[in-house]
């Protein structure tokens, strides 16, 4: 899936001017296997998260409450991009 959503960011998303000024990566000239790998690298990130909502008894997709619930959300939000910027060099 990773390397369908890069695919679709290089082939339609690059063309518009005002997309690719703004674009973190050079979408053209990285090949298709790069979002691949990019996806791979970022996806088990996730899995510190999921694995101490469940040892807390967190369902999954549920939220926490309390003071856990500002902790848990901002991991929710920075994991996948922890997971992926090491890889941008």
């Amino acid at each position: 899936m990773p390397g369908a959503v890069f695919a679709l960011q290089q082939g339609l998303l690059h063309r518009c001017g005002l997309v690719a000024s703004i674009e973190l990566i050079d979408y053209a000239s990285q090949p298709i296997w790069f979002g691949t790998a990019l996806g791979a690298a970022a996806e088990p990130s996730e899995l510190p998260n999921s694995f101490v909502k469940r040892r807390l008894g967190i369902e999954p997709g549920g939220t926490a409450r309390g003071p856990l619930a500002v902790i848990f959300y901002l991991w929710d939000q920075l994991d996948v991009l922890l997971g992926f910027w090491p890889n941008r060099s």
